[in-house]
């Protein structure tokens, strides 16, 4: 028998479709449904599993939405991590749904990142960089789905932080080079690109968020992040591609960029790639000191401020403004 939850508790439930929950499995939450009247029932209790017999139920009533107290949202986003490979490639699942889960499955996991000091050394340390592995090697095959960048960009928030913008420069960069490499470097690519900013975490927040223009000490300080993520992952078992990336990817073609003024093929490709999602990415936000821009506001700025002018890649960016175009056959 099923208990109904009075209608009063109406905020207190998010919805998930069905299809994110794995038959078999015993997650640490509830699921409802909602009744005809409004009301919230128990559908499989906390201690239960959720069997194939109660997704038969649901998929032969009909049942688009399920329920989970807002109060084990926790509790479902480590469920949603531990199986997040298998929902990301379950193509039963609506693209949206899949993207929302990556979404929020990836803000949990570079989130803390980002709010967290690493260690130097120690157990703490390899379980941090094994999270942010699994987030890379569980959602590469997603991310080169056709209509799948369209699907995730819709889902992107405008309000910058420093790490939704680094998994949002995963997503971008990951798409345009999903062609020319093998997993087991996108992998390592991918690693380097969600952890190319973390070096702003030892920067002062009175001046990453500093809406006037910054003085001359203050951009120093700005210009310095690349070299402290660098320090910042010293006892990381990173990648020679991923530390490139979280160095250079400030660079510029015609060396005007920093920390060391590389210039044409002395930037790896895939650092450019980089650079391109990065600072698209970067235009698309809200920041403290200037508003969102609309893509193609954005695309026509970098064609006409960096493109122009030799600083980023043109076969890259236009494999990057096809990809948002949704051709993906490049």
């Amino acid at each position: 028998m099923m208990h109904a939850v009075s209608r009063e508790s109406e905020n207190s439930f998010f919805p998930i479709s069905p299809l994110m929950i794995m038959p078999d499995t015993l997650g640490d939450f509830a699921i409802y449904i909602k009744r005809d009247n409004g009301l919230h029932a128990l559908y499989c209790g906390k201690d239960s599993i959720f069997t194939k017999q109660h997704m038969e139920r649901l998929h032969g009533n009909g049942v688009q939405e399920i329920y989970i107290e807002t109060s084990e949202k926790t509790n479902f986003e480590s469920y949603a991590k531990q199986y997040l490979g298998k929902i990301l490639n379950n193509e039963t699942i609506p693209i949206k749904d899949r993207s929302r889960v990556f979404l929020d499955t990836s803000k949990t996991i570079v989130k803390s990142a980002f709010k967290e000091k690493l260690p130097s050394s120690g157990e703490r340390h390899d379980e941090f960089f094994k999270e942010l592995y699994e987030l890379v090697t569980n959602s590469l095959d997603f991310l080169c789905i056709e209509n799948v960048i369209k699907g995730i960009g819709q889902l992107m928030s405008a309000d910058y932080e420093t790490y939704t913008h680094c998994i949002h420069v995963f997503v971008f960069s990951s798409a345009i080079l999903r062609n020319r490499y093998e997993k087991d470097i996108l992998t390592r690519i991918g690693m380097g690109a969600l952890l190319h900013d973390i070096g702003k975490t030892l920067i002062p927040k009175s001046i990453l968020l500093k809406p006037d223009k910054l003085t001359q000490d203050e951009f120093a300080e700005i210009r310095k992040h690349p070299l402290n993520g660098v320090t910042f992952c010293t006892n990381a078992s990173l990648s020679q591609e991923a530390y490139n990336i979280i160095l250079y990817h400030h660079e510029k073609l015609d060396g005007s960029g920093y920390p060391s003024g590389l210039r044409g093929d002395r930037i790896p490709d895939y650092v450019r790639a980089v650079t391109i999602s990065d600072i698209y990415d970067a235009l698309i936000s809200n920041r403290a000191y200037a508003d969102a821009m609309k893509p193609f506001e954005a695309l026509r700025l970098m064609q006409e401020e960096f493109l122009k002018v030799g600083q980023i890649d043109g076969d890259l960016f236009k494999r990057f403004v096809s990809m948002l175009a949704g051709n993906h056959k490049i």
